[in-house]
């Protein structure tokens, strides 16, 4: 492929993915908006290379962080869901599963954990904000977002391969 080509493509995929982002402006689709802003980058990867795949990440990240309405769709497509359809993409390639699971996990977790800090941290909002009662909700939060996360990394990796079977035969003939 060019590097016109190259060039077009991914300035298409962040088009795309930066104008779901700003979709975010409607607030009961946030985490939704900010995974599909990130499945929306699995092309540029599969074709181009993992590389050019991050490149997309940091173009659409650095537009989102400056244009999208939505600061909690920001930081949860900075922190993880734009850069993971991409490590994804590697880590699959490991021989070793159990491996591959337990990096993805740690990943995860770390990228939770940055967005405490951040809330807490950066932002400024007080711990006990998140308390009901006796109940700390993130320890809540975070064991359903572990949950969650399985679901999400499973249905990437189908997403992925649909991609592979339907898509990327016409893609490559476009591209050709």
């Amino acid at each position: 492929m060019k590097l016109s080509q190259r060039v077009t493509f991914c300035g298409a995929v962040c088009a795309l993915a930066v104008l779901i982002l700003l979709a975010s402006y409607f607030p009961y689709a946030t985490y939704a908006l900010a995974a599909l802003a990130g499945i929306v980058l699995i092309p540029a990867a599969l074709e181009l290379g993992t590389r050019y795949g991050l490149l997309c990440y940091v173009v659409t990240a650095l537009l989102a962080a400056l244009i999208t309405p939505d600061p909690e769709a920001k930081v949860l497509y900075v922190l993880f869901f734009g850069y993971y359809p991409c490590l994804q993409l590697r880590l699959n390639l490991m021989f070793n599963r159990v491996l591959s699971l337990v990096i993805k996990e740690l990943v995860f977790n770390a990228a939770v954990l940055g967005g405490y800090w951040f809330l807490f941290n950066v932002i400024g909002l007080p711990a006990d904000a998140f308390t009901i009662g006796d109940v700390y909700l993130p320890i809540v939060f975070w064991i359903a977002a572990n949950a969650v996360f399985v679901v999400y990394d499973i249905a990437l990796c189908r997403v992925t391969a649909m991609y592979r079977v339907r898509l990327h035969p016409l893609v490559r003939k476009y591209f050709k």
